[in-house]
């Protein structure tokens, strides 16, 4: 099964955590369109009618071709497609089965045991205390000279991070390496060359961390490839005579156009180390001392758990199974030392907060700050990229003369415009919810009486309401989702305690009176029904086999009848 936040149940019902994004999309499509229609203008117009002392003139005045530039609006109009492609993709955010990611490593509801993060959500439950794990990766020592607190941020985090800091560095090396041989040789041909090879080189760095690896390359690759640029561009540079070639390159004004996109880079990517560095939250301590409630019941162990599983499945959100790291017998429990007497160990399934409702008070304000400034560059440097393409269509339409200086930083220009308004994806899509923890425990009581020959047995309940993180365009993937706050819900524990006890009150389940059975009359006998056989039982909305005598299906919630 699939769940579609924002169109089933009331709990998952609210705005798509991209809505700001999409609008800088939408007014860079727009601004794309613009532009492309003022291209397809410019080359399609006819001359304006000359008057006749200017005529001499102008005839000798050769025009520039429209082709150029009509293929550079069907270009645009593309780019500006693409964007509103997205924008009609992420006006909902689609989670599936399992989404988003559970704390700790979770158990089917056909396995009984522990899972293994258990123990860790153990001591955050019983404790308060969320202890973050070891950070690794290959720019810890960086990353946590940027952020001191990295360790408690979703791994979504650290990886886009790590990536930015690998972007920066790559960038700035490159940078630093073109500025001093463009100002030690301006006039060498080469150095057209070396713009090449260094915009080359920058794009492809640009992909091979943004869609080929998805990941940050490492430190050591990073010097080794600016290192070996650096290398190359001083050979470029001094080894390359005069090229009758190179003149062309030469008038593309190719080196402002490699300095003009490593700056851009080195900007969007810096703006998205502060943007990310803001999302970093600390740790918290939550007050769960009065979590806790209990009693004693006189039931037998087996019916007892019976309840519980039927109280937890009541509980479900929308139909949506708890998340569960232990279920146990109460024998098992007390035999094993990863955390004695409990049980069952489940959380509810995250939903969003009443009061989070507006996904944009989910990013921290000193966060938002930096996105919409990665955003409104973003759309300023399309902005400007089409203004010169389209100032140097006009004149290159009049005078063929002119020239193509402008083309390629008008392009860099654009590229570089919906890279850094794509910079902010991941953290636009921060996303906080909140879920019930539920803990368990069985213990005998202080004095092991036994009533009615059946066993008495202390119950306590834990209930503690967690506020966690996590981002929809991350994979879901344990460490993806991580918790703000947690917080001790006594009334919760009670009412469950109270729930429990008015089905034990109940009494066990009146058995039939046996019938008489007649003497067999033949070699054949009659089966005995599947009740009395103690046949599993299935339920009969999505045939998962269930407990005997549980009143609810524990993976639709199914009201089931007594048999």
């Amino acid at each position: 099964m699939s769940y579609v936040w924002g169109n089933e149940g009331p709990s998952f019902e609210y705005p798509t955590c991209f809505r700001t994004e999409n609008r800088f999309l939408t007014l860079r499509a727009a601004t794309l369109f613009l532009v492309a229609l003022a291209l397809l203008w410019i080359a399609l117009s006819d001359p304006e009618q000359a008057q006749a002392g200017a005529a001499l003139l102008r005839a000798k005045v050769e025009r520039g071709s429209w082709v150029p530039h009509l293929v550079m609006s069907l270009l645009l109009f593309g780019l500006g497609s693409i964007d509103l492609l997205r924008v009609s993709r992420q006006r909902r955010v689609r989670l599936a089965e399992g989404q988003p990611a559970p704390l700790a490593g979770d158990l089917s509801f056909h396995v009984t045991g522990a899972s293994a993060g258990a123990a860790w959500l153990h001591c955050v439950v019983t404790t308060g205390r969320v202890d973050p794990p070891e950070l690794g990766g290959r720019y810890r020592r960086v990353l946590r000279l940027v952020a001191r607190q990295i360790a408690h941020a979703p791994t979504a985090v650290q990886s886009y991070l790590s990536a930015r800091v690998s972007q920066v560095l790559f960038s700035a090396g490159l940078f630093v390496a073109l500025a001093a041989l463009w100002m030690l040789a301006p006039q060498r041909p080469g150095v057209a060359l070396v713009a090449v090879l260094f915009g080359a080189l920058a794009v492809a760095q640009v992909v091979y961390t943004e869609w080929i690896a998805e990941r940050a390359a490492s430190p050591l690759a990073v010097g080794a490839v600016v290192a070996v640029a650096a290398v190359a561009a001083g050979g470029l540079t001094w080894g390359v005579g005069s090229i009758p070639q190179l003149a062309a390159l030469k008038s593309l004004s190719l080196p402002v156009a490699a300095a003009l996109l490593l700056a851009c880079l080195l900007l969007a990517d810096g703006l998205g180390v502060l943007a990310a560095r803001g999302q970093v939250d600390g740790a918290h301590r939550g007050e769960v001392g009065r979590a806790e409630a209990s009693d004693e019941f006189s039931v037998d162990a087996s019916r007892l758990m019976k309840e519980l599983d039927s109280e937890l499945v009541r509980r479900w959100v929308d139909g949506v199974p708890n998340r569960r790291f232990i279920r146990r017998q109460p024998m098992e429990a007390r035999n094993e030392s990863l955390a004695t007497s409990v049980v069952v160990l489940e959380e509810s399934q995250p939903t969003l907060a009443g009061k989070q409702r507006d996904q944009l008070k989910a990013v921290p304000v000193k966060s938002r700050i930096w996105l919409l400034a990665l955003g409104s560059i973003g759309l300023l440097m399309t902005a400007i990229g089409g203004g010169l393409w389209v100032r140097m269509a006009d004149a290159l339409m009049s005078d063929a003369a002119t020239g193509w200086a402008g083309a390629v930083p008008a392009l860099v220009l654009i590229v570089a415009g919906g890279y850094a308004v794509r910079v902010g994806h991941l953290l636009w899509s921060r996303i906080e919810v909140e879920s019930t923890v539920f803990m368990l425990s069985v213990n005998p009581p202080a004095s092991a009486a036994v009533t009615d020959d059946r066993e008495t047995h202390l119950l306590e309940v834990r209930a503690v309401r967690l506020a966690s993180i996590f981002y929809a365009a991350a994979e879901h993937t344990l460490g993806s989702r991580r918790v703000l706050r947690l917080v001790g819900d006594a009334p919760v524990a009670k009412a469950f305690i109270e729930r429990v006890q008015s089905f034990t009150r109940r009494g066990p389940v009146a058995q039939a009176a046996p019938k008489p059975q007649r003497p067999a009359t033949g070699p054949a006998t009659a089966l005995p029904h599947a009740a009395e056989r103690g046949m599993p039982r299935f339920c009969p909305a999505c045939g998962t086999p269930v407990l005997q005598g549980a009143r609810f299906c524990q993976n639709c919630g199914n009201v089931l009848q007594a048999t």
